[in-house]
């Protein structure tokens, strides 16, 4: 599964029995007891690693009924045990304490009456798209983007709109039950400088680059919420707490919040571990003389990034 926490997490219920999974060294150091967990309770017999760690091995699979509380504000569960449901003759009750993604929900409908191959068009991913909004918005640039466009996913969005971000539609449509826009960027200007945890489901995946962005902009700002970053593809609470102290700025870590006031930054060297949106959201600030470890990461999810943002006005460098 190479570096896909994701992939993993959503396929492990569509494998039939006598199958392998196993990711690259990365991964493989991630549990994966929150999706465990509800698939051994519908039936699966699963055989990993100590603390849940991939390799899984799927043994044998039942599909039991079930009724379960998503308390973990994860889409990757929930998606995982609806797809699940389809090789099911029984039904899965699933309860959200909080809305959280629901492209898996505006897909099963298409399939509905589809028997034989089709073609569908995936919208451009807000995750991705987030570090060419943040490069521009740093660098004062005027920019258009198309986008697919998930109430539920762009909390990123939402937080610069709250903050004075000046934009305007220039087409919006539904196709396949996904949203799609483009969006003209023309000013932004930082007043907002709390987040608070109910909106950090919307932008978990955008997190880094948004410190990041917040850094250059030299604000005092406090971000609620974040203990979800613990289980990402680094600790991405820990990392960027300790990254953003090498660029010489004071930082408050509590148990799922940090407090920052940005300041003139430090040249310096920053590990991004195996975590690729470490990488590229410290490559995004556009710092100068920063040298950032691991460029190999960004294969996993964004092969093009170096194509869309290395040129020759770059100052700064990295190595392995």
């Amino acid at each position: 599964m190479g570096n896909s926490g994701t992939t993993i997490r959503i396929t492990l219920s569509l494998l039939t029995k006598n199958n392998f999974v196993i990711g690259d060294k990365s991964l493989n150091k991630r549990t994966m007891y929150r999706i465990i967990k509800p698939l051994t309770l519908i039936g699966y017999v699963l055989q990993c690693k100590k603390n849940f760690f991939t390799p899984i091995i799927i043994i044998k699979k039942n599909n039991f009924g079930l009724k379960y509380n998503l308390v973990n504000f994860s889409s990757q569960i929930k998606s995982c045990l609806l797809l699940s449901s389809l090789n099911s003759f029984f039904k899965i009750f699933l309860k959200e304490k909080k809305k959280t993604r629901d492209h898996t929900e505006r897909f099963l409908p298409i399939l509905k009456n589809k028997i034989k191959n089709f073609n569908i068009k995936i919208p451009n991913d807000f995750s991705s798209i987030s570090f060419i909004i943040s490069y521009n918005l740093i660098n004062k640039n005027n920019f258009i983007l198309n986008l697919g466009f998930n109430k539920l996913r762009n909390g990123f969005f939402e937080y610069l709109l709250n903050s004075n971000l000046k934009f305007f539609f220039i087409k919006k449509k539904i196709y396949k039950n996904e949203h799609f826009v483009k969006i003209f960027f023309f000013k932004f200007f930082n007043k907002k400088n709390t987040i608070f945890s109910e909106n950090i489901s919307k932008m978990i995946d955008e997190i880094p680059t948004l410190l990041l962005l917040l850094v250059k902009l030299k604000n005092k700002n406090k971000i609620y919420g974040l203990e979800e970053l613990r289980f990402k593809e680094s600790n991405r609470f820990l990392s960027m707490y300790y990254n953003i102290i090498f660029l010489g700025i004071k930082i408050i870590k509590k148990k799922n919040y940090l407090i920052f006031k940005s300041k003139n930054l430090h040249n310096n060297y920053v590990k991004s571990l195996s975590d690729h949106r470490l990488f590229m959201s410290f490559y995004i600030g556009n710092i100068p003389n920063i040298k950032i470890s691991n460029p190999e990461n960004i294969l996993s999810s964004f092969p093009s990034f170096f194509n869309l943002f290395n040129n020759k006005k770059n100052n700064y460098y990295v190595y392995k």
